[in-house]
């Protein structure tokens, strides 16, 4: 449903054709020199960056801007992408998250909604 502009070429070159609702762009991402996120306040971006970047690696030094440097800052209802920023969601060394991450389960055949399995 959603894919970046280079998952889409990456795709291409193995043979899939990709389909998708939503694609990601360099605006989507945080720090951006055309993000949507500044686009009222580029002159924030450098700063920002840094103390993300700064907690980022106190809590996912591998990642400190969400895997691969993804530098996203969504998250869905039932869950919130790891190339978010960790800063939103990583739960190691002490940090408290805004959002809760869930790992994924392939084995799981059920899943819950409001504390019910279906």
């Amino acid at each position: 449903m959603i894919a970046s502009e280079s998952s889409i070429v990456e795709f291409k070159k193995i043979g899939v054709e990709v389909i998708t609702t939503i694609s990601l762009d360099e605006r989507n991402k945080c720090f951006c020199s055309n993000s949507d996120i500044f686009h009222t306040y580029p002159n924030y971006i450098e700063i920002c960056k840094k103390f993300v970047r700064h907690y980022g690696e106190k809590i996912d030094s591998k990642w400190p801007l969400g895997y691969m440097g993804g530098e996203y800052a969504f998250g869905f209802f039932y869950n919130t992408p790891d190339n978010t920023l960790p800063i939103f969601w990583r739960t190691t060394n002490g940090w408290c998250p805004i959002f809760k991450r869930y790992d994924k389960n392939y084995k799981r055949k059920e899943f819950e909604i409001n504390d019910r399995f279906l």
